[in-house]
């Protein structure tokens, strides 16, 4: 990631680490580096209720303070790019065609990341820091081979236009380079299945617009029980 040269695109299913933001964060005040673009599950999936445990001690939330720890993403993303011209955050919705309902789901469940339409990574891992220090997962990087490139395939770059495709809903070839297809991205055609989540959000259980590294009990339950890294504790 921090190799990273011009373009950035994630697909998460959480999309909460603290320890991947500081690198994004590094690449947007890079003045080289050109757009982050990032397409995450809806928060509400996770974050829905005000009670963190319920009086049967189940939790209601499957990541509690999730919201929280995107709006600190989005504060940071903004405070290195104060104009918003470098990153946008994204969820899916469903599609309007009842045809494309049928393949097309509105989850996000990927654990992809795509570098420069020159380099894939493709696993189990979550963008969480449990996810890269506790949890036993797995990732595959993959790179552009010769014999691909000279018939004009490009791995990286075919799965970025394909996915796109899919979730824009516009032909292949409009989304053949960075540039193309962001402008798409930016305007979506009323049958894309994407809905932009740039700005912060209300969290059920910080209120406001909160976020958790302002409210001590929850920093301390984010950083020690629910999404703890490894390196960073006692």
């Amino acid at each position: 990631m921090s190799q990273a040269r011009h373009y950035i695109y994630i697909e998460d299913q959480y999309l909460v680490s603290r320890r991947l933001k500081a690198l994004l964060v590094d690449r947007l005040r890079d003045p080289q580096f050109k757009f982050l673009l990032i397409l995450m599950e809806n928060s509400r999936s996770f974050e829905h209720d005000k009670e963190l445990i319920t009086p049967a001690g189940k939790f209601p939330n499957e990541f509690p303070y999730l919201i929280g720890a995107r709006n600190e993403m989005r504060a940071d993303f903004a405070k290195a790019d104060p104009g918003g011209r470098k990153w946008r955050m994204f969820s899916l919705t469903r599609s309007p065609d009842d045809e494309r309902r049928k393949w097309c789901g509105p989850y996000v469940h990927a654990k992809t990341c795509l570098i420069d339409d020159e380099f894939a990574v493709i696993g189990t891992v979550n963008v969480d820091d449990r996810g890269y220090t506790f949890d036993s997962e797995i990732v595959a990087g993959i790179t552009d081979d010769m014999i691909g490139r000279m018939s004009g395939r490009r791995f990286a770059r075919d799965l970025r236009v394909n996915l796109w495709h899919k979730h824009l809903a516009v032909p292949h070839t409009r989304l053949a380079t960075w540039e193309s297809g962001l402008k798409i991205w930016q305007k979506p055609p009323p049958e894309a299945m994407v809905v932009d989540n740039t700005a912060l959000e209300y969290s059920p259980l910080l209120g406001a617009k909160g976020l958790v590294r302002d409210d001590p009990v929850a920093d301390g339950m984010w950083g020690e029980s629910i999404d703890p890294d490894a390196d960073r504790l006692p």
